[in-house]
């Protein structure tokens, strides 16, 4: 009997290459058109948060809407109008509903007076605001208002290039001990923008 010799190919067909490609592009296809799109996800969010089915953001979803704010300059134009501010957390002409608050700022050439005015029963003072203004990367600013009495609050916010995405978030300490804020008829909160030459 004589020994027959098959040859060894060292490259893989051409065949072959062209099939595993068209099954990686398939995959990659496949896998790109489950991926939820930036817009759809923060348009999501902006419902949730308006019909106040979620009241607070996480810091990966902070993250997120802040990141597709940025790439998304004209829906931010649309979004905010000619006030340049829009109150995405559930409000009835200004007075807000919720303990926290997330408010859309576009690019705005010209200071804006941020106004928060509590009013309330006297066993809840003292109230702390806290107002985080995202902007760029690593460049997020921080206010804290102490309130002790009922009244009005100002905070100057500067022209900005870029958008920003504001958190209010309101804590009484007057009770017992801190708690986190429920918007009841013990108090009252109403924030107000306009523009301003300071």
């Amino acid at each position: 009997m004589k020994n027959i010799k098959i040859e060894y190919r060292y490259k893989p067909s051409p065949g072959f290459i062209l099939v595993c490609l068209v099954h990686i592009l398939a995959v990659f296809l496949f896998s790109w058109g489950l991926k939820t799109p930036d817009l759809d996800n923060l348009w999501f969010i902006i419902n949730k948060l308006n019909t106040g089915k979620i009241q607070s953001l996480s810091s990966d979803d902070i993250v997120s809407m802040f990141q597709t704010l940025q790439n998304h300059p004209d829906f931010v134009d649309k979004l905010v109008g000619n006030d340049r501010i829009h109150i995405l957390s559930p409000h009835t002409e200004n007075y807000l509903e919720t303990k926290k608050t997330y408010i859309i700022r576009g690019k705005d050439k010209s200071s804006t007076a941020f106004h928060l005015s509590l009013q309330g029963a006297e066993n809840i003072w003292p109230v702390n605001a806290s107002i985080n203004i995202f902007q760029k990367k690593n460049k997020n600013k921080i206010f804290d208002i102490i309130a002790n009495k009922s009244g009005r609050h100002k905070i100057i916010l500067k022209p900005t290039d870029t958008t920003q995405l504001i958190e209010l978030n309101l804590v009484i300490s007057g009770i017992s001990r801190p708690r986190h804020l429920k918007l009841d008829t013990a108090i009252t909160v109403m924030v107000k923008f306009e523009k301003t030459n300071d």
